[in-house]
């Protein structure tokens, strides 16, 4: 970027390293509809995150990043490495695992937001069900319905305020993906109000099913997904 124009690079001194500023070419790079609309959301992130953040905390946070990344680092390694990296800036080794919690807790909250990650090596990654209760910010419970299967009871609701039902099912052989289903309900629902027994209604129902990429099989609505995609899925 620095050699296409759009950051430049002021020095300080000593030991701080340089200023990151707009180059001559960023007005240019603002015009580009298609790069502003790609990286907003993760820059908005960014700055709501550690916007107001000082140098101390983004520089204990970036070398948390730095030696989580690196694979010859162990966690319970970690925080040593982190002390020997950054010796002038006097990080206690009572303190610096606070800056590892501070980096657990900006890869979660990117993860909820639906943001992709580099991977640390060492780092148990979340669960379907374990991202989709952060992303539903722990307003959500599951409750095992059958061996292999879930409803997720989630603050999604009917007109008349009964709960939309919500059905996960494991993995069938041979797919990562998992089935997302209503077990036959919102057809059962919508005959009360709504008959479906001539073509012309069926036609526009089978359109509506259409153009939200939701499959019908005996009744039941289905959307099938990847274990990280419940949450779009679901809505």
């Amino acid at each position: 970027m620095e050699a296409e124009r759009f950051i430049q690079l002021q020095e300080q001194p000593y030991p701080y390293g340089p200023h990151i500023v707009e180059g001559e070419a960023a007005a240019r790079l603002k015009q580009s509809t298609d790069v502003t609309k790609r990286y907003s959301e993760p820059l908005s992130f960014v700055a709501r995150q550690i916007g107001s953040a000082k140098v101390s905390e983004l520089e204990r946070v970036a070398t948390a990043l730095f030696v989580s990344l690196d694979t010859n680092v162990s966690p319970d390694t970690r925080i040593k490495r982190l002390v020997e990296l950054k010796p002038h800036t006097h990080i206690p080794v009572a303190e610096a695992p606070a800056a590892f919690e501070r980096l657990d807790q900006i890869r979660t909250a990117a993860i909820g937001a639906g943001l992709q990650l580099v991977p640390i090596p060492w780092a148990k990654p979340m669960t379907g069900m374990e991202l989709l209760k952060q992303q539903f910010k722990g307003h959500v419970a599951f409750r095992e319905h059958r061996p292999g299967g879930v409803q997720v009871l989630a603050p999604l609701f009917h007109e008349d305020g009964d709960m939309v039902d919500i059905f996960i099912d494991e993995p069938r052989s041979g797919s990562n993906r998992v089935r997302i289903s209503d077990h036959g309900m919102t057809l059962m629902r919508l005959t009360y109000s709504y008959d479906l027994a001539t073509e012309n209604k069926r036609r526009i129902f089978n359109r509506i099913l259409s153009e939200n990429q939701v499959s019908k099989q005996d009744g039941r609505l289905y959307v099938d997904a990847e274990p990280e995609r419940l949450y779009p899925a679901i809505l």
